[in-house]
């Protein structure tokens, strides 16, 4: 049978053989309830063998006639289940530890190698006090359910899951590129051709996650990274959620400089604020910097109050403008103004065309969008990201069409980011202090990068060292 994802089943008398969500030949019996542990949004499958008395409970009946603890409960054995019981394919023996790569609010990423195919991972450590605090949980299943169930060249994928006792490895397409905001730091803004192949990547993107009625909520120039083809990927999904065309969200959420105006003013928003977004980043890779930051002589400013920005992006008056001598072609100028409209169902994405409309816009016609999403169209080199002294040095010689002001004004734009990141994260309950890899304070400071490293990854991977059925070989000795 298969059952409504709204529905569960309760056995009322008799017993079940029940195969297909246990293993087979599972025997439950009395009152025990079928699909507690399957996630809200996914249908049941199930196959039992028995003759028994069954009811089927509605969602509603179920919340309304049991406990508000016991539901409480229930959806906290579901959710846990979810992320603690998913099969791996891979097991920590399988895989080769290299190198870290990046930390994030609450987890941190080592590149990784599959011994029998050679393939490279990413493995993303989330400890289990984390997985454990109940915001933060919420956000790893957004995360995870995200990841599982899209399939597309431009949104990282999600291989597998590893679940260790004081630890949750996801195991996911290595994305080790620099991010956009990166990029534009070092090296200025784009040139159009280049910018729009990368917004046609992320116009393919959110139309797939659409479509799954996913509202990705934090597209940002953080958050599309380079890979080595030359194209970009949309990572971190931590702030996605389901926005079906019926429901209305209320979260404020995302960064302000990318915010649609539904979002800041909190009137409800669903997947459209995602094109508002889209706009933004578009006008930012050209441009150098984010719309509504031009002061009344339409030159850029990075120390507008998220008040004041607040003002600018919804206020109907406040138009699209361009710092003087940065007007971008017709065709481009026309595709930034249909995306940045206020009005949520004349914006373009959101209109009667749907996604249809950005894909057949006149700016996207050098853009074969069947060669990009068959991964067969051809992108510039993937860039390199300037940091300190070479970030100065390409501001110095002007490099990218930046100039000295836009490299200066991105650099204390990039501190506010960071120093805003570093609040947040204080924010977060028993966060870890440490912005490096292990989660623990490391005992010798002063050791060169190299033993810093190998120290990280023993304290990454000394979880699943704990494993009892897991062999350890001589490759792993090395890292732990």
């Amino acid at each position: 049978m298969r059952l409504p994802a709204d529905h569960r089943l309760v056995s009322k008398r008799g017993t079940v053989v029940q195969c297909g969500v246990c293993e087979a030949g599972g025997v439950v019996g009395h009152t025990s309830i079928f699909g507690a542990s399957t996630p809200a949004h996914e249908a049941l499958d199930a196959t039992t063998t028995a003759d028994t008395l069954t009811l089927c409970l509605d969602r509603a009946s179920a919340r309304s006639l049991l406990p508000e603890d016991v539901v409480a409960a229930l959806r906290r054995r579901r959710d846990e289940a979810y992320l603690w019981g998913a099969a791996s394919q891979l097991g920590a023996a399988e895989l080769e530890p290299e190198r870290i790569v990046a930390s994030g609010s609450f987890g941190t990423v080592a590149r990784v190698r599959v011994r029998e195919s050679g393939e490279i991972l990413a493995a993303k450590k989330v400890p289990r006090s984390a997985v454990d605090e109940p915001g933060l949980q919420a956000q790893l299943l957004l995360e995870r359910a995200v990841m599982a169930s899209m399939c597309h060249p431009y949104i990282c994928k999600l291989r597998a899951t590893l679940r260790q006792p004081q630890a949750l490895f996801l195991l996911m397409q290595l994305c080790d590129g620099p991010n956009v905001y990166e990029v534009l730091e070092g090296h200025g803004p784009f040139e159009e051709g280049a910018a729009l192949q990368y917004a046609a990547c992320l116009v393919s993107a959110l139309a797939e996650l659409h479509a799954s009625f996913w509202a990705f909520r934090d597209l940002k120039a953080d958050n599309v990274v380079f890979v080595s083809s030359g194209a970009v990927m949309l990572v971190d999904f931590g702030l996605a959620k389901r926005a079906p065309s019926d429901q209305r969200l209320f979260t404020v959420c995302g960064s302000i400089e990318y915010m649609a105006p539904e979002v800041i003013s909190s009137s409800g928003h669903g997947r459209g604020c995602d094109w508002w977004s889209l706009g933004c980043l578009l006008y930012e890779l050209v441009i150098g910097h984010t719309p509504w930051m031009l002061d009344a002589d339409l030159e850029p400013t990075f120390d507008v109050a998220d008040a004041e920005l607040s003002r600018r992006i919804t206020a109907p008056s406040n138009v699209l403008a361009f710092p003087e001598g940065k007007q971008p072609s017709a065709p481009l100028c026309d595709l930034l103004a249909k995306l940045l409209v206020r009005e949520v169902d004349a914006r373009l994405g959101c209109s009667n065309s749907g996604v249809r409309g950005v894909y057949d816009h006149p700016a996207f016609a050098a853009v074969d969008f069947k060669a990009l999403e068959a991964g067969t169209l051809p992108f510039p080199a993937m860039p390199t990201a300037a940091r300190g002294a070479a970030a100065d040095g390409d501001a110095e010689g002007g490099g990218g069409g930046g100039g000295d002001s836009l490299s200066k004004g991105l650099r204390e734009e990039s501190a506010r980011r960071q120093a805003e990141a570093a609040g947040a994260a204080a924010s977060i309950k028993e966060e870890p202090k440490k912005a490096g890899f292990g989660w623990e304070d490391d005992e010798d400071e002063d050791e060169d990068e190299e033993e810093e490293d190998e120290g990280d990854l023993d304290v990454f991977f000394a979880d699943v060292m704990e494993e009892d059925d897991v062999p350890v070989s001589a490759e792993w000795d090395r890292f732990f």
